[in-house]
């Protein structure tokens, strides 16, 4: 479920550049995910702002960029105001208390979870003071599976392509420790694929391993090179990336 915010109108320039909505107090929007992914949002009916002017409101989709920004913009007026959903004919909309459930923590992921593999060595380097690998190893483990597996299969050129992508959201849970001189093999599947932008999930075993030691997932804007600005995903690379998802 999508969670909208309710922000005032003097929101700074750069929260309004990204996926920000002036409306008044009905409107069906579209909210944009990333660069490319739009999703409907329910007609909302909107809480009065009680440091709006003449009742001028703006709906902020909520990004975890773009929520700090709203929150750290909106630190003088009490904080978030919260957008309800109008009642759907013939039900009212019920709300309870948010609670974790036993399916709501990230769990291990099994191997047949993902698309390919590739295996990564650890070095002595990786281990931090604590005797295994540290947390921000991984990471560049997810880098390292994703994009030597795309430079095998002839799609990315980092040193003469015009197209590179670049990383806007990361995320990784952990679930047993990796250390040297352990063998890890990276599981990689392509979980959303768009005009410009790829999520990518990598799942990282332990060799032999049924289970992820640790998974995770990091999102790529593909961009020209020289302006930054996105552009369509090559035709060659999609076609590799849909093998994936």
């Amino acid at each position: 479920m999508q969670v909208v915010f309710v922000a005032m109108q003097h929101i700074r320039r750069q929260v309004l550049e990204t996926s920000v909505f002036p409306v008044r107090h009905n409107i069906d929007i579209k909210a944009f995910d990333s660069d490319d992914f739009a999703l409907t949002v329910p007609t909302v009916q909107l809480s009065e702002a009680p440091c709006a002017s003449d009742g001028e409101l703006a709906l902020v989709h909520s990004s975890a960029y773009v929520a700090s920004l709203v929150a750290a913009n909106l630190a003088g007026c009490g904080g978030l105001i919260e957008a309800r959903r109008k009642p759907t004919a013939g039900a009212l909309a019920k709300s309870g208390p948010m609670s974790e459930t036993k399916s709501d923590k990230p769990q291990a992921a099994p191997r047949t979870a993902y698309k390919v593999f590739r295996t990564i060595s650890t070095r002595w380097m990786d281990n931090d003071a604590y005797g295994h690998v540290n947390n921000v190893v991984y990471y560049s483990w997810f880098d390292t599976a994703v994009n030597a597996y795309l430079i095998e299969q002839g799609v990315l050129d980092i040193h003469q392509g015009e197209t590179i992508g670049l990383v806007i959201e990361t995320q990784c849970n952990y679930f047993s420790a990796l250390a040297f001189p352990q063998t890890v093999e990276a599981g990689i599947r392509v979980a959303r694929l768009g005009t410009s932008s790829v999520r990518y999930e990598v799942g990282l075993f332990a060799q032999g391993e049924p289970l992820t030691a640790a998974r995770g997932h990091f999102i790529h804007v593909y961009v020209d090179k020289q302006t930054r600005r996105p552009v369509h995903l090559p035709l060659n690379l999609k076609s590799v990336l849909e093998t994936l998802v």
